[in-house]
């Protein structure tokens, strides 16, 4: 047997400065410290994830074309470091996680929901696939929440739901824009000290010319505030593909993996044969504790391989009592996002299969349909877009933003803050996910996309604040999301676009550095991969040094520009942190 290759991180640490050029750093956790040089300090700030030592020496000369043919040194550093204990070995954490000895299983029975717009065909096609494909009785209840505005459209999704309805052996519900009113209403009458915050969150005819996915998700919500909650979207089909090699489990934040195809025919045959009830599956773990998943999936002790990716701040938030909050799976067909950007980010064996020959470049530039998911069952602290997701309602998980796109995005980082010590578990199988009409790339969204549109930072705002809420009660810690927004609505004009314009620099630098590691790492691709490449390159060059400052500001809604823009979003964000401190009583 192959001896386990042990994975080492920099541990918690902290630097202080000391004469002559050198750094003091402590070590937190067992107290021990060591001078180092500042660039040795800053190689080791590199070194925050779970790898072996000489990955870590590879990925250091990888990054800087300086250190090029120094790996075997840059290793002896490492190995002197560890000696001095300021790397924390990936073991530890899979003694501290092992399985449940006697697992315990969620058997409540969850609500689902399907969330509908503008797309009557799909709807009867996904109810279609949930009566074939899945057990309907082991549900609560099936809504369907439409988010539609066509009034025929509207009708038709109403028709299709209470025919399915008739036969369905469970009970099945159309949510349509009066009864959101209704219940939006009735929520009101028995909270109205809360009615504004109610209707920021819920009023369709408020935000009635944006996109309100953000809003259905939160009727969903609180139609479901004690139950476990499975949300479908209304374009993918409930069968069952596998895509896991049935081997271990993983944790880190790591992308997840991809490979790329020319037609269906070329996927459906990982359709399973057995145990083919997604929502089961999805069932089966969500909100079940860290020990029991892990002994449900069959794991016994992590081996050291398991962390590979891994940060050591989420590691130490977890225990076998940690729960699984979300639960998510992977898709097959299009990959739901409207960018490409996602394919640079690849590695391994994903990289391998997009760039092994001018075909499938070329196809997964131009022809949306790929496998995006998990080889094997993969555990992380934030949550990617899954259009069948499971979220654990018994919990008082925060609701999301009524409009803007990447609304999933925000909601994931706003649980990640809100319960530090959960998990999301990404299961090794995939859903097809057909949009009707078929999609493709073109134009804009065919290429690298190196800008970030107004507001697109205020997105960020949550995650990047994590360390700043030491709070461990989950009430605290939603008010403090709360309070950033509510900084965030008292800038006043200038300050916001500085902030805008901050981020948009730290993004353009950022994707800059990356095509260029990117570009560095394809020698020997495809030219069409190169010429993506060199495209992206190019036109981030001409950005980095662009003006921004007599550049009049515009992005989402894109009738208002300048003032007016961010007027509209100051007082969406202090609305929102209203919101967000009135939810509790909303969900009661």
């Amino acid at each position: 047997m192959t001896a386990a290759i042990e994975l080492f991180a920099l541990d918690r640490c902290h630097a202080y400065p000391l004469p002559d050029n050198r750094v003091l750093v402590h070590n937190l956790r067992n107290g021990n410290k060591s001078v180092l040089t500042p660039d040795v300090y800053a190689a080791l700030l590199e070194c925050q994830v779970f790898h072996s030592l000489d990955d870590h020496a590879q990925r250091l000369t990888a990054k800087s074309p300086a250190l090029g043919g120094q790996e075997v040194s840059i290793r002896q550093v490492l190995e002197s470091v560890r000696k001095d204990r300021l790397l924390i070995s990936s073991a530890i954490y899979g003694v501290m996680l092992q399985p449940s000895a006697r697992p315990a299983r969620p058997v409540d029975k969850p609500v689902a929901a399907i969330i509908t717009w503008e797309r009557p065909e799909a709807l009867a096609r996904c109810l279609e696939s949930l009566r074939e494909n899945c057990k309907l009785r082991k549900l609560d209840r099936l809504y369907v929440i439409d988010d539609s505005r066509s009034a025929d459209i509207i009708e038709k999704n109403r028709n299709t739901t209470e025919s399915f309805a008739v036969h369905a052996p469970v009970k099945a519900l159309y949510i349509g824009e009066a009864v959101q009113r209704q219940f939006m209403e009735d929520i009101i009458g028995q909270i109205p000290d809360r009615a504004e915050a109610v209707r920021f969150l819920l009023d369709r005819q408020r935000w009635s010319s944006m996109w309100t996915s953000g809003l259905a998700r939160t009727v969903a919500l609180l139609l479901s505030v004690g139950h476990r909650l499975l949300v479908l979207d209304d374009d993918i089909l409930c069968e069952v593909h596998e895509t896991g090699d049935g081997n271990g489990v993983s944790f880190s934040d790591a992308p997840r993996e991809a490979a790329f195809y020319s037609d269906n025919a070329q996927w459906s045959k990982l359709r399973a044969a057995s145990d083919t009830d997604p929502l089961a599956r999805h069932g089966r773990f969500l909100g079940a504790t860290l020990g029991d998943a892990l002994a449900a999936l069959g794991s016994g002790e992590l081996p050291p391989e398991s962390f590979t990716g891994a940060r050591v701040e989420h590691l130490e938030a977890l225990g076998a009592d940690s729960r699984v909050l979300v639960t998510e799976c992977g898709s097959l067909g299009d990959p739901g996002t409207a960018r490409s950007n996602w394919l640079t980010g690849l590695e391994g064996a994903s990289r391998a299969r997009l760039l092994e020959s001018a075909d499938s470049v070329n196809a997964a530039l131009s022809i949306r349909n790929y496998w995006n998911g998990r080889s094997k069952p993969h555990f992380a602290s934030r949550s990617n877009m899954s259009q069948l997701t499971g979220l654990d309602n018994r919990q008082c998980l925060p609701p999301y933003t009524p409009v803007l796109r990447n609304e999933d995005r925000l909601f994931g980082d706003m649980v990640d803050f809100i319960f530090p010590g959960a998990v999301v578990l990404d299961q090794a199988w995939a859903l097809p996910h057909l949009p009707i009409p078929p999609r493709s790339w073109s134009g804009k969204n065919a290429v690298f996309a190196t800008g970030e549109s107004f507001p697109g930072f205020f997105l960020a705002l949550v995650r990047d604040s994590v360390s700043e809420c030491h709070a461990t009660e989950t009430t605290r810690r939603g008010e403090h999301i709360a309070d950033l927004l509510q900084d965030l609505s008292d800038h006043d004009h200038e300050a916001i676009v500085a902030r805008y314009h901050d981020h948009l620099m730290d993004s353009q630098a950022f994707h800059y550095h990356h095509l260029k590691r990117v570009m560095a790492a394809s020698e020997g691709a495809p030219q069409a991969w190169i010429d993506y490449l060199e495209d992206g390159i190019s036109r981030l060059n001409t950005e980095i040094v662009a003006k921004l400052k007599d550049r009049v500001v515009s992005g989402y809604p894109r009738d208002l520009k300048a003032q007016k823009l961010t007027a509209f979003w100051r007082d969406y964000w202090k609305d929102f942190a209203a919101a967000l401190r009135a939810w509790p009583d909303i969900r009661q």
